[in-house]
């Protein structure tokens, strides 16, 4: 493990630290999703894991608008916890025709992508994506 500023005590070292890339993956009860584009990465340091991923997709073919998860995170959720969300490529012109908030989910190696409604945030689904969308994630979560 590496040690600090010079302490060798066993307890204080960075033992777990790892770095690697990950394959993002869209998952829909009713729906296929091709892709131009998956690419994720993570650190993980410790009990935390820092993840990003990129996303495009190429073609999307749903039979219902059914709820949109981002699965194939390097490790499995310890809480849920909040991530951040970056998107474009979406049909529609109202702000909530589109994904706005992204959480890691409890004991899953997935996250749900969300997005704004009257009152608050609700699921997002299949209904707004076109053939090519594209999505950026970030966060960071506990193990």
């Amino acid at each position: 493990g590496i040690t600090f500023n010079g302490d060798t005590a066993a307890a204080n070292a960075l033992d777990d630290y790892e770095e690697g890339t990950w394959t993002p993956a869209y998952t829909s009860s009713n729906a296929t999703f091709g892709y131009a584009t998956q690419q994720g990465l993570y650190k993980k340091i410790g009990s935390l894991v820092w993840v990003q991923a990129f996303i495009n997709t190429n073609s999307v073919s749903s039979t219902s608008h059914s709820l949109v998860k981002v699965s194939g995170l390097p490790f499995q959720v310890d809480k849920r916890t909040a991530g951040s969300i970056r998107c474009n490529g979406f049909q529609g012109s109202s702000w909530d025709d589109f994904p706005s908030a992204f959480s890691f989910e409890h004991n899953q190696t997935y996250g749900e992508l969300q997005r704004f409604a009257s009152g608050g945030n609700t699921d997002f689904t299949t209904s707004t994506m076109n053939n090519s969308t594209s999505v950026y994630i970030s966060g960071c979560y506990s193990i």
